[in-house]
């Protein structure tokens, strides 16, 4: 009987250990703010709760004068205030510099090899103060003013970056497969084309790979494709392929996902966002995915008209919006 109740003891700490480490995080687009601004917003992530912020470190801004680097002192502010508050700093390795393939994505050798040398001076300046490097956002997207990428120039980059963050960051998890929403595309039936984190997953990328992340907006979608059960369609499918391939012992976050508040005919109510984002977080808990980044903190306008000013769970003004208060207060069922 003794045995038994050590067992049942040993299994329920499992199970606590298990959820305690499902990790809630938020977007913040910190990487230019004034040391004042990082601060408080530091400040009020951890009042929310939330154990970790995502942030940009973009390579035009550490390398300014081609084959000079240098690292912008807000970051060390960010990483070092975030560490203080016991919250986890994600940090986006992303975009083009003009230096290399005209500021966009660096697919060619030339290119390549300079953003593996940014990538180098930023993990040697942070090396494990950093839990979380994430190689580019959003590769098939036109984000950081790019072209669209195509898979197979992404692993290329991941296969030459990979490597030297985990010289320089041991410790550190390194996160790839960022694509758009459109990485879903065929898989819930919107098109034909479109099945990028299916085209990532190949066994040659396995050693390249400490986790995984997928973007599972539904806001631009045409109807009815914008429905939140189309959210729920692509965290399963992401998992699936997971639990049936090589990175079955892979963690997979979902680094970005939110809904917009703006003036916006895509936009939802202040109720029907926080609902969806604590539906959104509970599902990805149940599935067994190992955190959430919300997009994103804060809204860049008071009352947006554009759909991504409004995305935050803060207004312009640093108040809760209806999805902070549930967030702060969030129990999944």
């Amino acid at each position: 009987m003794l045995k038994k109740m050590f067992f049942l003891l040993f299994i329920v700490s499992v199970f606590k250990c298990q959820a305690s480490d499902f990790l809630i995080g938020v977007n913040s687009h910190l990487y230019q703010k004034k040391d004042e601004e990082i601060i408080s917003t530091i400040e009020k992530v951890k009042s929310l709760g939330i154990k970790a912020i995502r942030v940009d470190a973009p390579w035009k801004l550490v390398e300014q004068v081609k084959g000079a680097y240098s690292i912008p002192p807000a970051w060390d502010v960010i990483v070092d205030y975030a560490s203080k508050n016991n919250i986890d700093v994600l940090f986006i390795l992303d975009y083009g510099n003009k230096y290399y393939d005209n500021g966009d994505k660096p697919i060619s050798k030339d290119a390549v090899k300079g953003f593996v040398n940014y990538v180098d001076y930023l993990t040697k300046h942070f090396s494990n103060r950093v839990r979380f490097y994430q190689i580019w956002n959003e590769w098939n997207n036109k984000n950081g003013d790019t072209t669209p990428g195509k898979v197979e120039d992404y692993k290329v980059l991941v296969k030459n970056t990979y490597p030297i963050i985990k010289k320089n960051a041991q410790d550190s998890i390194v996160i790839t497969s960022s694509f758009s929403p459109a990485a879903f595309n065929k898989a819930i039936g919107l098109e034909r084309r479109g099945d990028y984190f299916r085209d990532f997953l190949t066994t040659d990328m396995v050693n390249f790979t400490d986790a995984l992340s997928i973007h599972p907006y539904t806001t631009y979608r045409k109807p009815p494709f914008h429905q939140f059960k189309y959210y729920t369609k692509q965290i399963e499918y992401a998992m699936d392929l997971l639990k049936s391939g090589p990175f079955k012992n892979k963690p997979i976050y979902i680094t970005e996902i939110g809904w917009t508040t703006a003036s916006s005919p895509v936009a939802v109510s202040l109720n029907t966002q926080a609902q969806d984002l604590k539906n959104a977080i509970c599902q990805a808990k149940k599935l067994g995915y190992a955190g959430v980044f919300i997009y994103e903190l804060k809204d860049n306008h008071l009352y947006p008209k554009d759909p991504e000013d409004g995305f935050g769970i803060l207004d312009s003004k640093m108040q809760n919006k209806d999805a902070a208060n549930i967030i702060q207060n969030l129990a999944c069922n």
